[in-house]
């Protein structure tokens, strides 16, 4: 048992099941090889969790004191892969260092499997995972991990990362930005202005009435890929209009309102079919389906007026 009183204390366990207490004062805690507990009271100042590679699986537990209860702790990623607890009504703080380390909170260097309340409420892994991903109504940036997230924007102009895994992002309220990374995500803009990103794997974008000016984005597909924009309740296909816009932009704009979805890069090269265009197909809720080319015959349609048509 290391105990460090009062200064800002650096305490290594090494290997063995040790239990460690910073006390007051910014400390340094590494539990190194074994079961470790750390030991956290109010006044215990700003300290941080360092743990090294295990080649075996750990389980250690940071236990908050009388008086600390679940409600009274923020739970949110710090940096790239750090994670920080913060007290209510204090700048009592604890950062866990490499938690996301390569984006595996169960992985091989996050130094923290557990934590516990002195009123016997437990938090794991993945109740830690959920708590650093929650957003407020500000500006948010979420990052998620290698799991299948599910990450919401709610108000605020907000950043949300999928990652690895077969993510849901939903962007709530403001002008966001979804980007999807691998796996078969699905992105929901929401009201705003926002793009969204579905990266590598088979995305699904959805988009209702009301949901304003989107954009999506593609990235170079190594590999073929089936991309779906599904289009919500009371939206049907005659009330879609489809155009080329600029050189390599396709514009779907609904009737009897500003709301449209700007799909870049679709004809990049003048290949609606190539790596580059980041959607497929379009889905209605009444069962309509079009595909590449529909969308192609849709875009080179011309009006009574005076058109410039591109094929």
């Amino acid at each position: 048992m290391l105990y460090g009183l009062a200064g800002n204390d650096v305490l290594n366990g090494q290997a063995g099941d040790d239990i460690l207490v910073g006390g007051a004062g910014n400390d340094s805690l590494s539990g190194g090889a074994g079961n470790d507990t750390y030991l956290f009271n109010r006044g215990d100042g700003q300290d941080t969790l360092r743990g090294d590679y295990h080649t075996t699986p750990e389980t250690n537990t940071l236990k908050f004191g009388a008086g600390i209860t679940a409600d009274q702790v923020t739970v949110k990623r710090s940096g790239y892969s750090g994670l920080l607890l913060t007290l209510a009504g204090s700048t009592d703080r604890i950062l866990v260092e490499d938690f996301f380390s390569s984006d595996q909170p169960d992985g091989n260097f996050n130094p923290l499997q557990v934590v516990e309340f002195a009123d016997g409420t437990r938090w794991t892994v993945a109740d830690l995972v959920v708590k650093a991903l929650q957003a407020t109504d500000g500006a948010d940036t979420l990052t998620g991990t290698d799991r299948d997230d599910v990450l919401y924007g709610l108000a605020g102009n907000d950043v949300l990362n999928g990652q690895a895994g077969n993510d849901t992002l939903y962007g709530g309220e403001g002008n966001d930005t979804l980007n999807g990374g691998d796996g078969d995500d699905i992105l929901a803009g929401g009201t705003g202005n926002d793009i969204l990103r579905g990266g590598a794997g088979n995305d699904t974008y959805l988009f209702n009435r009301g949901d304003g000016q989107d954009t999506l984005r593609g990235d170079y597909q190594s590999k073929p890929e089936t991309n779906t924009l599904k289009f919500g309740e009371g939206i049907t296909a005659d009330q879609v209009t489809v155009k080329r816009s600029g050189y390599s932009g396709l514009l779907l704009t609904l009737a009897g309102s500003t709301d449209r979805i700007l799909v870049e890069d679709f004809f990049s090269s003048d290949r609606p079919d190539g790596n580059f265009n980041p959607l497929q197909v379009v889905e209605f809720a009444d069962g309509t389906r079009w595909t590449v080319a529909d969308l192609v015959a849709k875009a080179l349609q011309a009006t009574d007026g005076a058109d410039t048509l591109t094929g």
